[in-house]
């Protein structure tokens, strides 16, 4: 613990670049990690952490001589230096490596996953006198980790695990060196080895791919000139802070919370030599702020070095338990693990819901026509606006559900504890009773009143652990946790509103649970989130229940998405504007509070975060369909490495990138855009390649460069030749071609339709005029 508030603690005056509110971060964990060490009695593990800020890692390491070194990273240095190093501080006899390889089969070269340099090794190790083997482990899933094991003669072993690369960077560098910042854990004695498993041959060293991080040219990509750390609201101003000072004028642009992510506003201009600079604008936390600048050499935007907008006065309400314990352990998912919880709590919902289908309360206004077809009401139930009316429906509610379960259907993280229990142990936690929540409360005082007096709460919720939800099952845990949950969406139709959405934040919080076969399928979650998502509509919704309703239907509308491809027409996709079309209306009242708190309390089926800004402009593009923006959202989604996208002129697109085929992202445009008389795409990749492709009529034109000439080649399209099919397929490309000589004019129609655009063909590529 020690160790770990050291590195903490020299971390910001060993690398400059980290932002004001990343130092303060860090300063804030290292003095709780500090208090928590100071009150606790240190127990030996044989663990040792070290790190680089001021002295190198490989100079931390043991200094007996090792008769032999296993290793294994992702990316080995150029040169074989790191290599070299360990050699010399530990005279190992023999050495082995671990490679992902790809292709044993390939008698020419083996390829492989590790960037890694198997000559210049092999030279090192021969220079030494060293035996060198590289061993074989399997491609998938992608081995991040890293290690240097190292076995002693009298057969005690020792290893080096952490972030550390084989690299001179990472292993021989301080980081008030230049290094990289690397932090790592020495064990020793170690059981049993954390080699990968290997089938044990020695591979052909000869055969071995050489893979590096270089472009094709050969050139190191370089660096950004200069790097955004942080953007912060501080005292109404916007305040930027720079990795150092400005190389020439930097231009700060800033895309709005609700914009969408390609629209971005100028701020002002950073000067030459500044580090921090402040501009006077409102925008609110979240928003996206990103750097571009203009020299004599190259105009464009830092896109990479985008940074959301941080507002430090933004604070969270937390919802508490209604023990008072606010740091009561969440467990959100017992229901999947214990079948008599989950059932006998879906039974009791059920049975109740039935029981109080005669008790109906009256609205203040009219209740809205029911807006889902083919969904019958749920009985006893109309829109509630009066507050009186509004909590008789929650204490309902909190009757049937049980406490903890109406907070988790509000946007909170219930408290598994009890979940069964027939009537609430406590008041709602969304009844402001001041002479209940603080001791130390007058009798009669306001909320306001109490929380203008009460000290301010700094400790934070304990980290939630997901690891019942994501563990590994049997295959009868699979299939009864996906009939429960069938069971929950099946029972939706039939339930109150409010019950109706928490049985969907739980079908929301079981997609990312490991008992499905896949995505789609009969054994994906798909479907089941589908028909629950059109379950989650009804006329009985009350208005204080819009708002995350609205915002769990976006999640759900989201994950959905994300599992269509841009522009096909599958099945799946088919479901997916179903959908839509079902719960549409929902998304107009999106609560954005509780969008944050329906996403922070649900794991992606990914293993990944999801953005709530990129939920929120999905739901927007539903809900104010943009044929444009669409375009755009799903071109990001479709081609890897796009860097950008813009509509030159009606119908002609242009998109430049670091992809490798820009006729294969060119289809791809021409595949989403909308049905017009002449659409035209323009990608510019890597190496400046280029492609524009046009579809007229019944015909493709392809137009790139090829053996230093423009070729024009032209296509007939069809049911199954498409654009996107003939830019996979080259033969395809030879069969169906028009024309097979004279490609170095374009056809009267080719020319038609490039005159259409306003597109003329240079040397140089395609130019556009407006």
């Amino acid at each position: 613990m020690a160790d770990l508030v050291d590195w903490l603690d020299t971390l910001p005056s060993a690398a400059p670049a980290i932002s004001p509110a990343g130092i303060d971060a860090l300063g804030r964990v290292a003095n709780t990690l500090r208090t928590l060490a100071e009150g606790t009695q240190p127990i030996e593990t044989g663990h040792t952490l070290v790190h680089n800020n001021s002295t190198s890692i490989i100079d931390q390491l043991p200094t007996e001589r090792a008769h032999t070194l296993s290793l294994y990273a992702p990316f080995h240095g150029a040169g074989g230096h790191a290599l070299e190093a360990l050699i010399e501080r530990f005279q190992p006899s023999t050495i082995a490596i671990a490679v992902q390889t790809q292709d044993l089969g390939d008698p020419v070269s083996i390829r492989n996953r590790t960037v890694i340099d198997p000559p210049a090794l092999r030279r090192v190790a021969e220079k030494a006198g060293v035996s060198l083997s590289f061993l074989a482990t399997a491609p998938h899933p992608y081995r991040h980790g890293k290690l240097i094991e190292a076995t002693l003669a009298n057969g005690h072993t020792w290893t080096l695990t952490g972030s550390a690369n084989l690299s001179k960077a990472a292993l021989l560098n301080a980081v008030i060196n230049g290094g990289n910042s690397e932090v790592g854990l020495i064990t020793q004695p170690v059981a049993t080895s954390l080699f990968p498993p290997t089938d044990g041959a020695p591979l052909d060293g000869a055969r071995l791919q050489t893979v590096t991080l270089l472009d094709s040219t050969g050139d190191v990509t370089p660096r950004e000139p200069v790097t955004l750390l942080s953007a912060e609201i501080h005292d109404g101003q916007i305040v930027v802070n720079l990795s150092g000072p400005a190389p020439f004028a930097v231009t700060v642009e800033i895309s709005h919370y609700r914009s969408q992510p390609d629209e971005h506003t100028t701020l002002g201009r950073i000067p030459v030599g500044a580090v921090t600079h402040a501009f006077e604008a409102d925008y609110p936390g979240g928003s996206r702020v990103r750097l571009s600048w203009t020299t004599s050499e190259d105009t464009r935007t830092s896109s990479a070095s985008a940074r959301p907008l941080i507002d430090r006065g933004t604070v969270r309400r937390r919802v508490s338990s209604g023990s008072g314990n606010k740091h009561t352990p969440t467990e959100p998912t017992q229901f999947f693990e214990d079948p008599a919880t989950s059932a006998a709590w879906l039974n009791a919902v059920q049975t109740m819901a039935t029981q109080q289908a005669t008790k109906t309360f009256t609205p203040r206004t009219p209740p809205p026509a029911p807006v889902a077809a083919g969904l019958a009401p749920a009985q006893g139930w109309l829109t509630i606006d009066d507050p009186d009316t509004w909590q008789g429906y929650l204490d309902d509610a909190t009757t049937r559900l049980g406490e903890t379960m109406v907070v988790f259907a509000l946007g909170g993280l219930p408290r598994m504890a009890a979940l069964t229990a027939a009537t609430p142990t406590a008041a709602p936690d969304w009844v402001d009773r001041p002479d209940k929540q603080d001791a130390s409360a007058e009798e009669g005082a306001t909320i306001e009143e109490i929380e203008e007096t009460a000290p301010t709460e700094t400790t934070d919720t304990p980290p939630r652990d997901w690891a019942r939800l994501t563990r590994q099952r049997t295959t009868a845990e699979r299939k009864r946790v996906r009939n429960w949950l069938r069971t929950v969406v099946d029972a939706m139709p039939q339930v109150a509103a409010i019950d109706r959405l928490a049985m969907y934040r739980i079908m929301l919080l079981g997609t990312g649970g490991r008992f499905w076969e896949a995505d789609t399928g009969p054994d994906g979650w798909f479907d089941l989130l589908a028909d629950a998502t059109v379950h989650l509509d009804g006329h009985d919704i009350p208005s204080a229940l819009y708002g995350p309703i609205g915002a769990a239907a976006a999640a759900g509308t989201y994950l959905l998405d994300q599992c269509v491809t841009p522009g096909s027409d599958t099945r799946d996709a088919h479901t997916y504007r179903h959908v839509v079309e079902a719960v549409e209306h929902l998304l107009l009242g999106i609560d954005d509070v509780a969008l944050d708190q329906t996403l922070d309390n649900i794991p992606d089926p990914s293993g990944l975060a999801i953005d709530a800004q990129v939920v929120r402009a999905r739901a927007d593009l539903i809900t104010d369909p943009n044929p444009v923006k669409n375009l755009i959202a799903d071109a990001r989604r479709l081609i890897d490495d796009l860097d950008d996208i813009a509509l030159l002129r009606p119908g002609v697109w242009r998109l430049v990138g670091e992809f490798t085929d820009p006729g294969r992202a060119a289809a791809a445009i021409l595949g989403l855009a909308p049905e017009e008389p002449v659409v035209a795409a323009w990608a510019t990749g890597r190496n400046e390649r280029w492609a524009l492709l046009i579809r007229h009529g019944s015909t493709l034109t392809w137009v790139d460069r090829h053996g230093g000439h423009n070729r024009y080649r032209d296509f007939p399209l069809g049911q199954m030749v498409t654009p996107s099919s003939l830019a996979v397929n080259p033969q395809m490309q030879v069969d169906r071609r028009v024309r097979v000589n004279n490609i170095t004019v374009p056809t009267d129609a080719a020319a038609e339709a490039l005159e259409h655009c306003r597109v003329w063909i240079e040397d140089s590529g395609p130019e556009v005029t407006s």
